[in-house]
């Protein structure tokens, strides 16, 4: 356990940077195992004997029963399957959680891209931190979301940029569902996507029926699959 741990009242206690980053690998360790994707991860804690830290609880709760507490090794005690685990970082990278602070929305973090500029921004979806998430550009962005918990003052990565402005309307006629957001720190974060060889460095103009796809969401994993349709239709 890093130096950082000291002893209060005989109890072992965790500096709050340290916590943070312990409930982020919290978040990689369950959101990979089939169980644990009904449930939410509420703390980390450390725990040991003799003022020596040897142990790390995660707490969770389903989302069904909200503010039931349970331990991980009260509800499974065997080991964890894990496609990844990495060096813990600030940086988010697609296939991560993310979410507005102040809207509904919550998603994942697909990958970064670049404009004319060279300027580098993160995309994802517009109901997941724009206009149709109930932000309005400025607003801040999370990894991870509020609903996987993130908080406005440990988890913001930069705030919502640019939306496709998605209409909820019958008559409307959508054709995109995306989003920009503008960086706080562009170069903390990694252009690869999780469970996925490989970072994308440019768009697939050939692609075309039979072709494979490969997608890495927060909820689902890495999820594979082929190109069946090619259609052009407004969503409504």
């Amino acid at each position: 356990m890093p130096a950082e741990f000291h002893e209060r009242l005989g109890a072992v206690v965790v500096e709050r940077d340290l916590y943070i980053r312990y409930r982020k690998l919290s978040w990689t360790l369950l959101r990979e195992d089939v169980f644990f994707k009904e449930y939410g991860v509420n703390g980390a804690a450390v725990g040991g004997i003799h003022g020596e830290a040897t142990t790390l609880t995660i707490f969770v709760e389903e989302k069904e029963t909200a503010g039931l507490l349970r331990t991980v090794d009260e509800l499974s005690p065997g080991p964890f399957q894990v496609r990844e685990i990495g060096p813990i970082r600030e940086g988010v990278s697609g296939g991560d959680s993310t979410g507005g602070a102040f809207g509904s929305g919550s998603g994942t973090f697909g990958c970064l891209v670049e404009d004319s500029a060279k300027v580098r921004y993160g995309l994802t979806c517009d109901h997941v931190v724009g206009a149709l998430a109930g932000q309005s550009p400025g607003d801040a962005v999370l990894s991870p979301s509020v609903t996987r918990g993130g908080a406005l003052g440990t988890s913001r990565i930069g705030e919502f940029a640019y939306g496709s402005s998605v209409v909820r309307s019958a008559t409307a006629s959508n054709r995109v569902d995306g989003a920009t957001i503008k960086l706080d720190r562009p170069s903390l974060h990694k252009t690869a996507i999780s469970g996925i060889a490989g970072a994308p460095n440019g768009v697939n103009r050939a692609f075309t029926l039979g072709d494979a796809a490969t997608k890495s969401g927060f909820a689902t994993g890495v999820t594979f699959g082929q190109c069946a349709y090619i259609a052009t239709f407004n969503v409504p």
